[in-house]
């Protein structure tokens, strides 16, 4: 696994396979955003209609559960959108930085270290599955408490195929 996956071969591999799950989230995200938003201008709608309602002297008693459940409705959907927004930004993963995490995990096993080789695993390798003819490696990063050079990360999977590091391999000799 050093070989195939932890080189510098595999990298730019990486960090594309990296990149483009992060734009995938992030168009799941605006997506997730625009539903959210038609949602809110819904409720906000009805919520109009219910005051417009009261305002010209229909009462009912039903207006006010219904205006309640709607409010709530509402403090909730802008709460999602605000979290969702926050979420938005996150920074294009560079060369640089999975060189430093692989970096860290070469000297873990250039020095035998394997209590941290283990940490190092549970807290970056996702699952391995092997194929006959493939490899797939599922990373995992959370940004909860990790910073590398202060960028944090988004939680991503790269999946690498056996075929395409050799390739990439062949392409640098």
């Amino acid at each position: 696994m050093e070989r195939r996956v932890f080189n510098d071969a595999a990298i730019p591999y990486l960090v594309k396979q990296l990149n483009e799950y992060q734009q995938s989230i992030s168009a799941a995200r605006n997506e997730e955003i625009k539903a959210l938003s038609v949602r809110l201008a819904d409720t906000d709608r009805q919520i109009n209609n219910i005051v417009g309602a009261v305002s010209q002297g229909f009462t009912q008693a039903s207006f006010l559960d219904k205006l309640t459940e709607l409010e709530a409705d509402k403090a909730r959907l802008e709460v999602r959108i605000a979290e969702r927004r926050l979420d938005e930004s996150k920074p294009t993963i560079t060369e640089d930085v999975l060189r430093q995490l692989f970096a860290e995990f070469k000297e873990f096993v250039a020095t035998r270290n394997v209590p941290e080789i283990k940490k190092f695993i549970g807290s970056y390798v996702d699952k391995v599955i092997i194929y006959d003819e493939h490899v797939e490696v599922i990373f995992k990063l959370d940004a909860a408490g990790i910073s590398l050079d202060g960028t944090e990360i988004d939680a991503f999977a790269a999946t690498v195929a056996k075929k395409d590091l050799f390739g990439m391999k062949q392409d640098a000799v």
